[in-house]
C-alpha cells in the first residue's frame, strides 16, 4: 500500500495526532529528531512517535507548540533500509500549513527498533503535493522513545 500525504485530511490528522502525543525524556542519551533542509539545520523542539495501521509515525516540529516547520516519517516497525519511492515508507517536510513536501526519492535506515524506542537516519527529495517546488532534506536523524 502506497503511503501518501497528498490529502489535506491526512496531513491534518497526522498533525493533530502529533500535538497530542507525548514523548518520554531520557537525559542519558540525546533524543529527538533533526534534519537539514536546503542547507539549513533544524532540531525539533518537540518530537514523538505513535503506531497507526501497523506502521510507526515519527514526528517532530522545530518550534515548541507549533507544527511548522515539521517532519513526518511513516516507517515499518523493524530494522533495515527502506526506500521512499516504493511502498515501504513515506516522509513529508511541512514548511507551513499550506506547504508540504512529500518524499519521492530517498530512504530511511532504521538501525534500532524496539517496542519503546526507534533510532535511524533519513534523507529525501520532497516535492509539493499541490504545486511546483521541491526541498532537499538531508542529515536526518531520529532517536525517539514512545
Amino acid at each position: 500500500m502506497k503511503v501518501s500525504f497528498t490529502s489535506p485530511r491526512i496531513v491534518a490528522l497526522l498533525l493533530a495526532a502529533s500535538l497530542f502525543t507525548a514523548c518520554k525524556k531520557d537525559e542519558d542519551s540525546p533524543k529527538g529528531i533533526s534534519w537539514t533542509v536546503d542547507g539549513s539545520n533544524a532540531t525539533a523542539a518537540e518530537s514523538g512517535a505513535f503506531t497507526q495501521n501497523g506502521l510507526l509515525v515519527v514526528h517532530g516540529n522545530r518550534d515548541k507548540g507549533n507544527s511548522y516547520p515539521g517532519m513526518l516519517l511513516v516507517i515499518p516497525k523493524k530494522t533495515g533500509t527502506f526506500d521512499f519511492s516504493g511502498n515501504d515508507a513515506a516522509a513529508s517536510y511541512l514548511s507551513s500549513s499550506s506547504n508540504s513536501y512529500d518524499a519521492l526519492s530517498g530512504s530511511v535506515t532504521i538501525t534500532k527498533y524496539s517496542t519503546s524506542n526507534v533510532i535511524g537516519t533519513y534523507s529525501f527529495t520532497g516535492e509539493r503535493a499541490c504545486c511546483t517546488g521541491s526541498k532537499m532534506v538531508s542529515n536526518g536523524k531520529f532517536n525517539i522513545d514512545y
